[in-house]
């Protein structure tokens, strides 16, 4: 679609079928106003002696391809294209046509572009062919074929390879320069009409070889806009020295077309000046960079901006790039500013003004700002102003400011030094009227909503810059701006910057130290960055390619972000470089290969982020060195496989290794630190190993006899000494065994018991652990077996010991445990004594003993043991001995009485009996028989020298006295029933605790020494002392049922039988219930029935005390004749009574036989009946 368009002098872009053509299809030779090709030769080559670079590549300049250059006028800002115009640089005369190599040869390619027809030389010889032997022999070879593309045809002047200055050939004599070779006299082509070789520089005055060079080179180049740029600044700066902007649009709109910086072209033409600081670029520069142009500007459009902005351009001209100016521009810039004075003396009204236009009456803080009779603007809030009462500070921070209109053009104070406008509600988009702000120092824009680009240069004296949190779409550096000598630190951070970092990162001022760009969407690689940085923050962009140089660019620097980008390749080996980087972040990248172990030679390195990336091998061990400095390390989500090294253990800040290959266990030291992100990562921190070292510390294990493999940093904790371990339902190997009884253990038990879960076996008996046995231990729910005999543990026994429903076997004796024990409903203990084991005994070191209600066996302070079991009177039902003992007298006295009755009705019917056989007479002298033999017998009975004896008298003192005797041996054996009682909580108990628990085992042994013989030799002392009494108190029981004797005697011969029979068994009561508690040997046994029997003796001891102090006291024979007189006088009665009975009977059988006879008489009258009848 090209044969109808007009393209002037950029018909090179056109197939050559069309470029030999004009606009109107006709040859352009003769077109006016450009340098004929036909003209007169120029002057030779000759003299000059040039020598181009050899090996230049011939081509022929008409080639080109058809592709036509379409720029994307979408992405480029609106200005018009240069190959869109509708003048025709051909017919303005600024470029000719492309040189026709038929006629002339091209000084820049040495006219080894020539392809004419001349073939003498300069000197007059016909020139050789290039295929003859001559030309053949002398260089070896054949040399149209070392030079295909020479045009070595016939014998044509040529310059292959562009070996010679200019064109020539061989000729069969010798030359002036004294060889074959002769120069060959061609005419040069117009300058302007050639291409150099792609790479050489462009000679000519003009910029048409260069742009035909952007057309020609750049296809196969990588960047090929990158190439056509370089080539087409050329050709502008070629034109701008030679008075033309020729090709200076087309430069910006090529070099500028993937760029989102509108003041793209600024920076390129500031570059063209730098590199030609030619009055022509630099002018030209300038007023790109500083234009009038209400439109560009179309919030404010100020004249006054233009020409400060021009001063400051060619200051920096004159004193950076050698520019010569003679600063007319400042001159002006300085007359059309406000003079000082009248600037100061309005700041209150611009002030004002401000106020009003931001919103100023819904501020949350306007006080004084509304007040009309505060004069005095220093003493409105946020207004700060220096010793003149000038505005030195204004601080408006989150005041809740609002307005989009130029208000800030009313900001320009002479004196300010610092602004903050922060987290408010701004909204404008560009305003260079800030710039009148020349000694600002420190702005701070952050959280509005500001649009547009951004100058970050713009404020002269700028040090720190905080536009970070709006809405910016670019930024850029310009280069000319004094703030580039000036400023320290910026923020740009989340806002919306798309552009290329490197045109970014372009004329980065050398003095920033902090910049921080995190959280928007620059794109490409950065390249380099300045040797002052100190502070750099790039993450959450789109940064590719790999990491820049910063150890050799930027040594300095004491903190680096580029998390969240998309950054490849590998981290320098020589990163120690950074000697003073104290964060590194390189988070969620591309990165891969192995970390760097020069890492930890960072020794000020505080923070290190390698998280998500490609990271493989191993964590190199040297970074161990940073433990005392590090706070936080983060390699978690690479492919890092291995151990992890045990230096790391001593880090005390976070340490995150999650989502990588490490399948070997942690190191211990590692997974006890609570800012491990694998601490609840099983496969590499198993919980119980943790535990267990918890244990350890606290048990003091490095004192312990025995701790294989407890300190091994990497071992599995079931190989540790005492540990044993069992696969659970899972698979996963569990403690179920912890034995380190006598192992030297101390210290304190560890509450991280409850990671144990699994298990059932804890014995850590005869060791010196101390403190209080921890509530934890109640989460241990399949403990079965629990040993912590012989310790010191102090305090109570947790409630939550109750929730161990699995328990069988509990040992904890030999401690300080004091309270209650409490212990599940559900435990089903083992039988035996063994079974609980705890201190319930007595003595104690505790005021009150510990009470444990299911303990099979109590032991005491002295390590003495006892069991629990019930005796045979508890197991009956009765609480204690002291409960039976009451049981025991009322069961005497009701066998007493059962006896006594016995007697009583067996004596009624003997008497019955005998009555019916014998007289009244011959029954009243047996009798009185009887009754001398049984007061006889009696007293007998009783004993004739106890004082038990006094209970068959009248007399109530002698009574007294045997109750008296009888109360005291009652007592005395009581106290041996207390003794005996079976409580091992009571000190009162006299209880022998005759079982050991061996430290080493866990089942008691009795010690008793006392067997059957003992019991034996027991029974015969018993038997023989006490059998007497008891047949004896029988008899006089068996004595007082008999009738025959008075009522009188009857109740002393029972009450003295029974308490002779109830002291006997009470005695043999109390003397085995006491041997049973203390006797733990057969002579003990004896020696202690002895002591009791002893007892029994004390009313014959009282009776020959009385007797001594007094014998009339108990004289036998008062004591006989009472009851001799009394047993007359019931024998009296009793024959009185019977002689009644007797004379009753006989008269009922008086009766009987009167009655008889009586009928016999009236039956008479009847034979029979009389017959019948005999006397």
């Amino acid at each position: 679609g090209g044969m109808n368009m007009n393209w002037g002098p950029y018909s090179f872009l056109l197939p050559k079928e069309e470029r030999a053509l004009g606009p109107t299809g006709k040859a352009t030779e003769g077109d006016e106003g450009i340098k004929s090709v036909h003209q007169a030769p120029t002057p030779s080559l000759r003299s000059k002696k040039k020598n181009p670079k050899a090996i230049a590549r011939e081509r022929l300049l008409q080639g080109t391809d058809d592709t036509q250059l379409s720029p994307d006028p979408t992405s480029a800002p609106s200005r018009p294209l240069a190959l869109a115009s509708s003048s025709s640089l051909l017919a303005e005369g600024r470029c000719p046509p492309i040189a026709d190599n038929t006629v002339c040869g091209c000084e820049v390619l040495a006219q080894s572009d020539y392809r004419g027809t001349i073939n003498t030389s300069e000197e007059g010889p016909t020139c050789l062919p290039w295929d003859a032997d001559l030309i053949t022999q002398s260089f070896n070879g054949f040399l149209p074929g070392f030079f295909p593309d020479a045009g070595l045809d016939e014998n044509f002047c040529r310059n292959p390879g562009a070996l010679n200055p200019v064109a020539g050939c061989i000729a069969p004599v010798v030359s002036a320069q004294g060889n074959y070779i002769h120069y060959c006299d061609i005419p040069l082509c117009d300058p302007c009409s050639c291409m150099p070789v792609c790479g050489q520089p462009n000679t000519a005055t003009c910029g048409c070889p260069s742009v035909r060079q952007a057309d020609e080179c750049c296809d196969d180049v990588r960047d090929a806009n990158s190439c056509k740029c370089g080539y087409l600044k050329k050709a502008c700066s070629t034109s701008l020295e030679n008075g033309s902007e020729d090709f200076c649009d087309l430069a910006e709109e090529v070099c500028c077309k993937e760029s989102k910086n509108p003041d793209c072209g600024c920076n390129l033409f500031e570059q063209i000046c730098s590199e030609n600081p030619s009055m022509p670029s630099c002018e030209f520069a300038a007023e790109r960079c500083c234009p009038n142009d209400p439109e560009r500007n179309h919030l404010d459009f100020d004249w006054g901006a233009e020409e400060v902005c021009k001063c400051e351009f060619f200051e920096y001209a004159t004193s950076e790039i050698g520019f010569k100016s003679d600063h007319q521009h400042c001159n002006h810039a300085i007359k059309i500013q406000m003079p000082l004075e009248i600037a100061r003396d309005i700041e209150r009204d611009k002030l004002k003004i401000f106020y009003l236009e931001t919103g100023g009456e819904y501020w949350f803080n306007n006080e004084g700002w509304a007040d009309e009779s505060e004069l005095n603007h220093c003493n409105w809030y946020g207004v700060t102003c220096n010793g003149q009462n000038y505005v030195e500070e204004l601080n408006l921070r989150n005041n809740n400011l609002t307005g989009h209109s130029c208000w800030a053009c009313r900001l320009d104070f002479p004196d300010v030094i610092m602004l903050d406008l922060s987290q408010n509600q701004i909204s404008l988009e560009k305003n260079e009227r800030l710039l009148y702000n020349r000694k600002l120092e420190y702005l701070d824009m952050s959280e509005n909503v500001l649009t547009g680009h951004l100058d970050a240069l713009l404020f002269p004296s700028a040090k720190l810059v905080n536009f970070s949190h709006n809405q910016f779409t670019s930024a850029d550096f310009k280069r000319f701006r004094k703030a580039y000598n000036t400023l320290q630190v910026l923020d740009i951070s989340s806002n919306y910057i798309s552009q290329d970092v490197n045109e970014l990162f372009l004329n980065i001022p050398p003095t920033l130290e902090t910049l921080d760009i995190s959280n928007n969407g620059i794109g490409g690689s950065i390249q380099e960055m300045g040797e002052h940085l100190l502070f750099f923050a790039m993450s959450n962009n789109s940064i590719s390619g790999p990491l820049p140089d910063f150890p050799n660019t930027s040594p300095k620097l004491r903190s680096l972000n580029l998390s969240d980008n998309q950054l490849t390749g590998t981290i320098w080996s020589d990163v120690f470089k950074l000697v003073d980087l104290s964060l590194f972040d390189l988070a969620n990248n591309n990165l891969n290969s192995g970390i760097p172990s020069s890492i930890g030679d960072l020794s000020q390195l505080k923070e290190l982020d390698l998280s998500n990336n490609g990271f493989g091998s191993t964590i190199p061990q040297q970074l161990g060195k940073l433990a005392d400095v590090m706070e936080m390390i983060d390699l978690s989500t690479n492919t890092l496989s291995g151990r992890i090294p045990s230096e790391l253990g001593s880090f005390q800040g976070d340490i995150l290794l999650g989502g990588n290959n490490l399948t070997d266990l942690a190191p211990l030291e590692l997974c006890l630190m609570g800012r491990f992100d694998g601490i609840n990562d099983t496969s590499v921190c198993p919980p119980e190993r943790n535990a267990l070292h918890e244990f350890y510390v606290s048990a003091k294990g490095i004192e312990w006899t025995r701790s294989d493999f407890w300190l091994d940093a990497y071992e599995s904790h079931c190989k540790w000494y005492g540990v044993d371990c069992k696969p659970n339902k899972n698979g996963e190997n569990v403690t179920y065994k912890l034995n380190l009884t006598s192992n030297g253990l101390s210290g304190t038990l560890s509450k991280d018991f409850s990671v144990l879960k699994s298990i059932k076996i804890l014995d850590l008996a005869d060791n010196d652990l101390k403190g209080n046995i921890p509530t934890e231990i109640g989460l241990l729910s399949d403990l079965s077996y629990l040993r912590l005999s012989y310790n010191a543990l102090v305090g109570t026994m947790p409630m939550e010991f109750q929730e161990l429903s699995q328990l069988q076997i509990i040992q904890i004796q030999s401690n300080r445990i004091s309270g209650t024990i409490p212990l599940s409903m559900d435990a089903q203990l083992d039988a035996g004594q063994s079974t609980f084991i705890s201190d319930c005994g007595v003595p104690t070191i505790f005021e009150k003993v510990l009470f444990c209600a299911n303990c099979t066996m109590c032991c005491n302070s002295q390590d003495d043991c006892y069991p629990t079991a019930n005796t045979l009177i508890q197991e009956a039902g009765f609480e204690d001995y002291k409960s039976f003992t009451w049981v025991f007298f009322l069961s005497t006295v009701g066998a007493s009485c059962v006896l006594h009755l016995a007697s009583f009705f067996y004596g009624e019917y003997k008497k019955r009996s005998h009555q019916a056989r014998s007289s009244m007479m011959h029954q009243s002298a047996v009798s009185r028989e009887n009754l001398e033999r049984d007061k006889k017998y009696a007293i007998d009975s009783i004993g004739r020298d106890s004082v038990y004896m006094f209970f068959l008298s009248n007399s109530v003192w002698r009574w007294l006295v045997a109750l008296s005797t009888m109360a005291a041996q009652i007592g005395i054996l009581y106290v041996f029933v207390e003794g005996a009682e079976f409580d091992l909580s009571d000190d009162i108990s006299d209880l022998v605790y005759t079982w050991k628990c061996p430290r080493d085992k866990d089942s008691c042994t009795d010690t008793n020494d006392l067997n059957w013989r003992g019991w034996v030799c027991f029974g015969i002392l018993m038997t023989a002392h006490l059998l007497k009494d008891v047949v004896n108190g029988s008899k006089l029981i068996l004595l007082s049922g008999k009738q025959r004797h008075s009522l009188k005697s009857r109740i002393r011969f029972f009450i003295g039988g029974m308490f002779t029979v109830a002291i006997s068994l009470f005695a043999l009561f109390v003397t085995t219930l006491y041997n049973q508690a203390i006797a733990v040997s057969n002579t003990a046994l004896i020696e202690n029935s002895v002591i009791v029997l002893f007892i029994t003796d004390l009313d014959e001891m009282f009776y020959r005390a009385l007797l001594a102090i007094n014998p009339r006291l108990v004289a036998r024979k008062e004591e006989q004749e009472q009851i001799r007189d009394d047993e007359n006088e019931k024998t009296m009665k009793d024959d009185m009574k019977q002689m009644k009975i007797e004379i009753g009977e006989l008269r009922e059988m008086v009766e009987r036989m009167k009655a008889a006879q009586h009928e016999g008489d009236h039956e008479g009258l009847n034979p029979a009946t009389a017959r019948d009848d005999g006397p």
